[in-house]
């Protein structure tokens, strides 16, 4: 005879046991997946849209360590809150395949570059590479619950982007703020390419400090002494420089003086009150091209032009006899050199800062070459009127963004000698300096593959055109992010569904929400805060948050070296690994990490953290079968509905739900100030001492034997345990994802007809259930006694099943009945 099973049995059943997590975190993305949870409502009206524009992360790497996810599961906790908050949320996934940290990838992992295979072979490697990299990161990105839609994927370097960067560039140069000029910029000699401010690194480094004479042959000791750490560039000194307050110069004035090494070229002295006294001998060499100082004079009093240093970092023909040689050998040589005419009159060892670019870690050099510039030094006042409209969390991010406007000290040099990016949209006319940029029309566009589409040259007649080779910094195309997100160049198939005008009218553009590192706050924020403000004329998001880094025990910022140094070697476990750590604890421990530090501060890794998340995975588990353990049977849709709407009338019950109340109202207002770690702190203190330290033991009392408790009281008690544990499941939803919704899927999903607990409100409790004054005070002397009890049976070793006779013992009971203190005292 076989007998069939009740739903509540059914239901306990499953409960038996918690499946281990890479079982049912995998169920439940995969339903998350096939019934299109997070996707994107293109046609509705009715839902407020919030958007994020999300930061597309490289890819071009074999993994992605901790630290990174950390971040990225950071700005899903608000996407998920506000999914829950009733808006329609845009949640696209972008993929950074643009720029130099690809080639330099490629050329490092196939043996091959431009040179080798062609530019359009070597364009097609890193593309096919590439998308095979965000592929296995977009498997990645769902194994830890990111509730990214990934129907809205684009990358930096696809036919959308690169149209929408090239239209930026198009109206940039139609506007004035955009031109091509021969000027000194900053210049990294490894990648052999023009860097932009944002991409330096400013470090202490040592060096030594030379005092080179300047005087004449026969007078070697008259006093015209030059420090400088870089006598390499004598063979660029284009002027001398004193103070005019300076008396040991004052008779120099428009003397011309001979510079060492040159064969007889003399230089001018110029007087310039900027120049330190202090610094060396207060004599100062002005080359082209050492520094800022020397570019800023160079182009106010209109000085000399003799480039030393090449593109690669070797000396030009400008340098004699030291032609050729790379920058810190022919210091060495030429120090030498000074030696023997008696010219070293001194050498000191210094440490001074150095200005390195980010990626190669090679000191920068300033190279004179025709480079397209965005102007941005003259647009200081407008950023910062801008800034103060933007509101940013941490409050304190803001002023990082302010200073860097303010120490703005170059133009933005957005061309880059490197054959892998977006294409700078513009052909040259071979007869004249004719210039022609892509209409709107033809965008995207490739000039280094592509015919012009412009025939005859409007100003000469000329048919015969030669394209731009550089690309774009891959901050162009990032910058403009939210507008490639909201179609702002009004493709057809664009997968917002919607023009770029019927997009602002919805709400999508400006977008809601900016989540990054504080990293980039330089780069990804700055340049598209410009980019819009120059094409829209407004702010392209309403809100910033700024995370901070992801760093190991001792402080230090997690790298990918960290994930080969630390893979046991037997198992493969890494504790940097984020598909490792997954696999042994969970995506839901690894989320509760991540929510374990205030916005903007760096987060210390911390497996003790992460296994106090898996212990709140299992203790909600283990709570949720708990409160069916309770139930006589099932409820039907209509009947937990009716729960819903019960106003309690015992005090435990009264108190329980204005606990929960109060938690659920705090913790979605930290969410709404995007605090998701007080609204876990929040939720915490509720689950575990209210509801788990106190509100489930009392419940424990009022259905054991002894107490007797009314079947109205037991009743009332049952509504309220899945009523409550229905509320603590919504306010972990958006930290602890998988757990939450494996729990909803098995008691609370066909209750209530949703597809997924990320489709319900995240406030579920209809009213506060306030307590009087007399109930107040009576509940505050109930725990009061709680904490006695505890220490009375710890002190007397006493079990926690075991009934307590209060009045053999030392505890006063506070005028309060004996059976009220029963129900809340018996098993604690």
């Amino acid at each position: 005879m076989i007998i069939m099973k009740n739903q509540l049995e059914v239901i306990l059943d499953r409960f038996e046991k918690l499946p281990e997590v890479v079982e049912y975190e995998s169920e439940m993305s995969m339903l998350w997946t096939s019934e299109n949870i997070y996707a994107y409502s293109k046609d509705a009206i009715s839902k407020e849209i919030f958007s994020m524009d999300t930061p597309p992360p490289y890819a071009n790497a074999k993994n992605m360590h901790i630290g990174h996810v950390s971040s990225y599961t950071q700005a899903d906790f608000i996407a998920r809150y506000e999914r829950m908050n009733n808006k329609n949320v845009f949640y696209p996934a972008g993929w950074d395949d643009n720029g130099l940290p690809t080639e330099v990838y490629i050329e490092k992992q196939y043996g091959v570059s431009e040179k080798t295979i062609g530019r359009k072979k070597f364009k097609e490697l890193c593309i096919a590479d590439t998308q095979k990299m965000a592929s296995s990161f977009e498997g990645l990105f769902k194994k830890i619950g990111l509730s990214t839609d990934f129907s809205l994927r684009y990358t930096t370097i696809d036919k959308l982007s690169s149209a929408t960067s090239q239209k930026s560039f198009r109206l940039l140069y139609d506007s004035g703020h955009l031109e091509k000029i021969n000027y000194p910029s900053l210049w990294d000699t490894k990648f052999e390419s023009a860097i932009s401010q944002s991409e330096l690194e400013v470090e202490e480094q040592k060096s030594i400090l030379y005092d080179i004479d300047f005087s004449n042959r026969k007078n070697l000791d008259s006093g015209l002494v030059i420090s400088t750490t870089r006598p390499e560039l004598i063979f660029g000194c284009v002027s001398l420089y004193a103070n005019p307050k300076d008396d040991r110069y004052s008779h120099l004035k428009d003397e011309e003086i001979e510079v060492p090494l040159t064969g007889g070229r003399k230089v001018k002295v110029r007087y310039d009150e900027e120049v330190d006294i202090d610094f060396g001998s207060g004599l100062m060499m002005v080359c082209t091209f050492g520094d800022s100082e020397d570019v800023r004079r160079w182009k106010r009093d209109d000085l000399e032009t003799i480039t030393v240093i090449d593109s690669n970092g070797r000396l030009n023909e400008n340098a004699m006899d030291f032609v050729g040689l790379p920058i810190i050998e022919s210091r060495k040589k030429i120090v030498g050199a000074l030696e023997e005419e008696g010219r070293i009159k001194g050498q000191k060892k210094i440490k001074h800062m150095v200005s390195m670019h980010e990626r190669s870690r090679r000191p920068v050099e300033y190279i004179l070459k025709p480079q397209w510039s965005i102007k941005q030094t003259t647009l200081k006042e407008d950023l910062l009127a801008e800034s103060t409209l933007l509101e940013v969390f941490p409050a304190k991010m803001k002023n990082r963004l302010d200073d860097w406007i303010k120490g703005l000290s170059f133009d933005w040099v957005i061309s880059r000698q490197r054959s892998y990016g977006v294409p700078i949209p513009v052909w040259y006319c071979v007869n004249c300096d004719m210039k022609y940029v892509a209409e709107e029309r033809f965008l995207p566009v490739d000039p280094s593959l592509e015919k012009c589409p412009l025939e005859i040259c409007s100003k000469c007649g000329g048919k015969k055109w030669v394209g731009e080779k550089d690309v774009l910094d891959t901050w162009m195309t990032s910058s403009c992010s939210p507008l490639i997100n909201s179609n702002w160049v009004n493709f057809d198939d664009h997968y917002s569904g919607c023009s770029f005008k019927e997009n602002v009218k919805k709400g999508l553009y400006p977008m809601s929400l900016r989540p990054q590192g504080r990293d980039i706050i330089r780069t990804w924020l700055y340049y598209t805060i410009l980019k819009s403000m120059l094409h829209t004329k407004s702010l392209p998001f309403k809100e910033v948050y700024i995370s901070g880094m992801g760093l190991d025990e001792n402080g230090k910022k997690i790298s990918k070296r960290d994930i080969e140094k630390w893979t046991d070697k037997e198992t493969g476990y890494n504790k940097y690994y984020t598909e490792s750590v997954v696999e042994k604890l969970g995506a839901d421990s690894i989320r509760f990490w991540a929510s374990s530090n205030q916005l903007g501060n760096d987060l210390l890794y911390s497996e003790k953290e992460m296994k106090m998340g898996r212990k709140t995975v299992v203790k909600l588990w283990n709570s949720s079968r708990f409160i069916l353990m309770m139930q006589k049977s099932f409820y039907t849709t209509e009947e937990f509905q009716d729960i819903k709407s019960m106003e309690p009338k015992f005090l435990q019950n009264k108190w329980i739900l204005s606990k929960c109340y109060e938690a659920v109202k705090k913790s979605s207002k930290a969410f709404e100030n995007r605090d998701f770690f007080m609204a876990r702190k929040i939720v915490d203190d509720f689950f575990w001492n209210s509801w788990s330290d106190i509100y489930l033991e009392v419940a424990k009392n009022i259905f054991a034997k002894e107490l007797s408790s009314s079947e109205e009281e037991k009743l009332e008690t049952r509504k309220v345990l899945i009523y409550i544990m229905r509320q603590i499941l919504n306010m972990y939803a958006p930290i602890l994802p998988f757990i939450t919704e494996y729990i909803y899927q098995l008691i609370y999903s066909k209750l209530e007809e949703k597809s997924s607990i990320h489709k319900t409100s995240y406030i579920q409790l209809s009213q506060d259930t306030s307590l009087n004054n007399e109930e107040v005070k009576t509940v505050e002397t109930l725990i009061e006694l709680l904490k006695e009890i505890r220490s009375y049976r710890t002190e007397n070793k006493l079990s926690h099943s075991k009934w307590l006779d209060l009045e053999e013992t030392s505890i006063a009971t506070k005028d309060i009945d004996k059976t009220t203190i029963s129900k809340w005292l018996k098993a604690i």
